[in-house]
C-alpha cells in the first residue's frame, strides 16, 4: 500500500529536509461470518507535506524553493492526481479494487476497497501476500487452513517502506486493522480489543516481518 506513498515522497526527500509533516497508510480488513472479506486501504498526506512536494516540483533550483508557500485544496488534489501514475492505478483496478478520492480533517489522498466473496480463494500452502500487493492481489495467498482454523500471514518489510519517511522525521500513521467474526486464537498484533475480535498492528512502531494471526 505504501509503494505509491514512497514514490511521491522520494520526489522531495532526496534534497529537502522536511519535519513536522504527516502521512497516513491504513489497511482495514473485515472477515465476515459468511466467509466474505471486506478490504479497504487509505493513503493520505497532510496539507504541509503536499505543499512541500508541490513547491519542490515548481522550483528550478534549491535557491528558488519556497517551503512556506501554501496551495488550495484544488491544487493539492490536482498534484496528487498527477503524482499517482495512471499505470499503477490501472493495475490496482484490474485486481478488483474500487479507487476513490479520500479526504478527512487531516489527510488528502485515496481510498481503495474490495470485497472478496470467499476467504478460501486465498488459502494456500505458502502465503505470499505483501501488505503493498494491491496491484497483484488476486495472484497471492494470505491464509493456510487446518480444519476450521485459518492461519493468516501478510508479509511486511519495514525497511523498504518506512526508512526514508522516518529519516526525514515525517510523522507516519501506518496501521493494519483486522476485524474477525470471533475471538482470535493468537496473533502478533500490537493491540487487541477487549472482545479479542479487532486486532491492530501499529506498523510504524514495530519490527515484525509479517502480520500473523489465527482464528476459527
Amino acid at each position: 500500500m505504501l509503494k505509491n506513498c514512497k514514490k511521491i515522497l522520494l520526489i522531495v526527500l532526496g534534497v529537502l529536509l522536511i519535519s513536522g509533516c504527516k502521512a497516513k497508510s491504513e489497511t482495514s480488513m473485515i472477515i465476515n461470518n459468511d466467509k466474505s472479506v471486506d478490504i479497504e486501504g487509505v493513503i493520505g498526506f497532510d496539507d504541509e507535506l503536499i505543499d512541500a512536494m508541490i513547491s519542490m516540483d515548481n522550483s528550478s533550483s534549491l535557491d528558488d524553493l519556497d517551503t512556506t508557500e501554501e496551495y488550495t485544496d484544488l491544487e493539492r488534489r490536482e498534484y496528487l492526481k498527477e503524482s499517482f501514475a495512471e499505470e499503477d492505478m490501472k493495475d490496482i483496478k484490474e485486481s478488483g479494487f474500487v479507487i476513490q478520492e479520500y479526504e478527512d480533517d487531516t489527510y488528502m489522498g485515496y481510498v481503495m476497497s474490495k470485497n472478496i466473496k470467499n476467504i478460501d480463494d486465498f488459502v494456500g500452502d505458502n502465503p505470499d501476500l505483501s501488505i503493498s500487493d494491491y496491484d497483484d492481489f488476486n495472484n497471492k495467498k494470505m491464509f493456510k487452513k487446518e480444519g476450521n482454523v485459518y492461519k493468516g500471514k501478510i508479509l511486511f518489510n519495514k525497511s523498504e517502506t518506512t526508512t526514508e519517511i522516518e529519516t526525514y522525521d515525517i510523522e507516519l500513521d501506518y496501521k493494519f486493522i483486522l476485524t474477525l467474526p470471533n475471538k482470535a486464537i493468537s496473533s502478533n498484533a500490537t493491540s487487541v480489543s477487549d472482545d479479542g475480535e479487532t486486532l491492530t498492528w501499529d506498523l510504524a512502531n514495530t519490527n515484525i516481518d509479517a502480520i500473523e494471526f489465527e482464528f476459527e
